[in-house]
C-alpha cells in the first residue's frame, strides 16, 4: 500500500491507480488502510479509481533500482521544470507531497520496511561513545559542573554526527537521485530537502533514543531546556545542510573536493568541543577554536541540556551569519555550474 501512496504524492495518477485495483483484489488487506488511501486518489485526482482497469507489469516498481531510459537526456530546461498545478492546490503542497514521496523513499531504502536499520544506527553510536566513555574513565578523567560523562558525550558525538552525516547526504543527493528527475513533479530542491529533513530527523531520533537509553540505564539527567535542545539540533541540520550544498557545488567545478572535504571533519572532530568545555580553555586557544562554529552549536547544547552549564561565549548569531554564507556561495554556484552539475 505504501507504493500506491508514494505514486499518489508524485502526482502518477496510472500507476497509482493501477497499483489500487490490484490491491481490490488481495483479501489479507488493511481494509481501513486501503479506504484512506482510495479517497486519498480521489482527493488528488477528482475521480474515483475504475475498477476494471488492467493493471501493467511495470506497477511495482523497484525505486532503489530505478534507472533513466537510453533515449532520455537530461537538459537545463528539464532542471527548470515546475511541478504542474492541480486544481486547489498550490506550488508549496505539491513540494511537501514530492518532499514527503522521497523521504518515504529514502527510509526505505536505507533503513528497511521494518525499521532494523535505525536500530543498527543506534548501536553503532552507543558503541562509539561507549568507546570514548571507558577510555576516558581508564584514564581518570573527571567533569567539571557535575556533568556526567555519558551525557557529556552524548551531548558532543550525537550533535557532531548530526552535522556531518547531513552534510554527507546532501552533498550526494543529486548524484544519488539523478534519475528521479525524469517524472516533472520532482526537481533537485525537492531531492535536497528532502535528504536533509530525514538526516535532520534521524539525528533528532537517536539523540533522544541514547537520552532515553541513558536515563533508563540509571542515569539521572534533566534538561534545562527542551526547546533550546531541539532548536539547536535542528539548527544542526540547517547547517550541515547549507555546507553540503556548497560543498555539492564546488564539487562540480573541483571533483577533488571530496578528499579535502574529509581533512576539515577530521579537524572539525577534534576543534568542536566533543570533549571539552570552551569555558575550561586557555583564553588563547579559545579564541582560535571560537571561529569554528560547530564549537559555538555544541556549547548551546550543552547550555540547554545542563543545567550546572553556561556557554559564556557561544553566539547563535555568528553561526547563523556562516549559516547564510554557505547558502549564498552554493546558490550562486548552482547558477553559475547548473549545466555541469546536470552532466556530471
Amino acid at each position: 500500500m505504501w507504493l500506491a501512496e508514494v505514486y499518489i504524492d508524485l502526482d502518477l495518477e496510472i500507476l497509482a491507480e493501477q497499483q489500487l485495483v490490484k490491491l481490490v483484489h488481495i483479501k489479507n488487506k488493511n481494509t481501513n488502510r486501503f479506504g484512506l488511501i482510495k479517497k486519498k486518489f480521489e482527493g488528488v485526482f477528482g475521480r474515483p479509481i475504475k475498477p476494471k482497469s488492467t493493471p501493467a507489469d511495470f506497477s511495482y516498481i523497484d525505486w532503489s533500482r530505478i534507472s533513466v531510459p537510453d533515449e532520455f537526456v537530461l537538459t537545463e530546461d528539464l532542471i527548470d521544470v515546475k511541478p504542474p498545478r492541480k486544481r486547489g492546490e498550490n506550488t508549496l503542497k505539491i513540494l511537501f507531497r514530492v518532499v514527503g514521496a522521497l523521504m518515504l523513499r529514502e527510509m526505505t531504502t536505507r533503513f528497511g520496511r521494518n525499521g532494523l536499520g535505525y536500530l543498527w544506527v543506534v548501536i553503532q553510536q552507543i558503541i562509539f561513545i561507549s568507546v570514548f566513555a571507558l577510555l576516558f574513565e581508564y584514564r581518570g578523567r573527571s567533569l567539571p559542573y557535575g556533568v556526567s560523562m555519558l551525557a557529556f558525550l552524548i551531548t558532543g558525538i550525537n550533535a557532531f554526527f548530526i552535522f556531518r552525516n547531513t552534510v554527507s547526504q546532501v552533498r550526494n543527493a543529486l548524484k544519488s537521485n539523478i534519475s528521479l528527475l525524469y517524472y516533472r513533479q520532482v526537481s533537485p530542491f525537492s531531492i535536497y530537502m528532502s535528504r536533509a529533513v530525514l538526516e535532520t530527523l534521524t539525528g533528532i531520533f537517536i539523540f533522544g533514543a541514547l537520552v532515553g537509553i541513558s536515563v533508563v540505564s540509571g542515569e539521572e539527567l534533566r534538561m534545562t531546556s527542551v526547546l533550546q535542545v531541539l532548536g539547536i539540533l535542528v539548527m544542526l541540520g540547517l547547517f550541515g545542510t547549507c555546507y553540503g550544498l556548497l560543498m555539492a557545488t564546488i564539487s562540480t567545478f573541483v571533483p577533488s573536493i571530496k578528499h579535502f572535504e574529509q581533512a576539515i571533519n577530521r579537524i572539525l572532530f577534534f576543534t568542536s568541543g566533543l570533549f571539552y568545555y570552551a569555558n575550561e580553555l586557555p583564553q588563547g586557544l579559545r579564541e582560535i577554536l571560537l571561529w569554528n562554529p560547530l564549537l559555538h552549536l555544541i556549547e548551546l547544547l550543552r547550555d540547554g541540556f545542563f543545567a550546572t552549564y553556561t556557554a559564556e561565549y557561544a553566539s547563535l548569531e555568528y553561526v547563523m551569519w556562516w549559516t547564510a554564507g554557505f547558502l549564498f556561495f552554493a546558490l550562486i554556484l548552482e547558477i553559475v555550474g547548473r549545466k555541469r552539475m546536470l552532466e556530471a
